[in-house]
């Protein structure tokens, strides 16, 4: 099990986070089953874009959580 605070299965990956939107609102993701993952992608556009196929790829939290952190900002909280 990872201790490492940002790296853990609860802190690290870009589909369990939080993110500021455009209006300076927060909106949290938390779609651990594979099936909440792909609705996410879905309602965010991502469904058939290959770099977000391996959600538990540790190695890709970084870049996904930076790539999410850019789309959330472009809209309000309320719009998502």
């Amino acid at each position: 099990m990872q201790r490492e605070r940002g790296h853990s299965l609860l802190d690290g990956p870009h589909w369990y986070n939080t993110y500021r939107c455009a209006d300076g609102g927060f909106i949290s993701v938390g779609s651990l089953e594979p099936k909440f993952y792909r609705e996410l992608r879905a309602k965010l556009g991502l469904a058939n874009d290959p770099q977000f196929d391996k959600p538990y790829d540790a190695l890709q939290w970084p870049q996904l959580r930076e790539h999410f952190k850019n789309l959330f900002a472009k809209r309000g909280r309320e719009e998502w």
